[in-house]
């Protein structure tokens, strides 16, 4: 996983747990607690699950609708599948693939009336392979540089500070906001405007995508 050592995933994981994981708890411990309990199939399925409580409150009423279980069951042994079959072998072919399952995630919701952006897609793809390089890098290491970063209210902040401001302002025009503002990522309903965001991300970026997310991200959090 690029340049991300197993304390500094030890310390994410656990200032997640929202106070489930003692701060002194070894990384083995902290590995297994996320992703290795009786309750999921293989580490693919955890992620997904895991990646999915990162955006749910922002789906509107996905639980009055009367197909909740049965549409999330669908979705998410789609995405399960879809992560077990990815092999992207360059940055094009990722975006591809990556377009591709947020489209069918988005129609897997529409079959039941339920409201799913681009937003949301991408949060839950790549907050799954987020997890997934967290809990074995071994299973990303070929397509790990190709990745997206989650696009979140504390990666949009963060990048206001510790990036181009010029591009910011463009990446926050693109989204329909005034560049004084904090573009709502669960309303991206755009996927062309989407990949510019993280083309530009990028292209201003020193590092492997994904590394500099998870750095920021925490600074973010820290920082609260």
């Amino acid at each position: 996983m690029g340049c991300i050592n197993n304390e500094e995933k030890r310390y994410f994981l656990i200032s997640i747990s929202k106070g489930r994981l003692d701060s002194s708890a070894p990384y083995t411990k902290v590995i297994d607690y996320w992703y290795r309990k009786p309750n999921y199939k293989d580490v693919y399925e955890a992620v997904t699950r895991i990646a999915f409580t990162t955006l749910a409150r922002t789906v509107r009423g996905i639980q009055r609708n009367p197909n909740h279980d049965l549409m999330k069951d669908e979705a998410s042994a789609y995405l399960v599948n879809r992560l077990k079959g990815l092999s992207a072998k360059s940055q094009s072919e990722f975006d591809a693939w990556h377009r591709k399952t947020s489209e069918n995630l988005i129609a897997i919701f529409a079959k039941y009336n339920q409201d799913f952006t681009f937003g949301q897609a991408q949060k839950w793809i790549n907050m799954a392979l987020k997890h997934l390089a967290l809990a074995d890098s071994s299973i990303v290491k070929h397509y790990y540089a190709f990745c997206h970063i989650p696009i979140d209210s504390y990666i949009i902040k963060g990048l206001k500070t510790n990036l181009v401001s010029k591009e910011m302002n463009q990446i926050d025009a693109s989204f329909g906001q005034d560049p004084k503002k904090i573009a709502t990522w669960s309303r991206i309903d755009n996927y062309d405007l989407y990949l510019k965001f993280q083309n530009d991300f990028r292209n201003n970026c020193s590092e492997i995508p994904l590394d500099y997310e998870f750095h920021l991200w925490q600074r973010q959090k820290d920082s609260l």
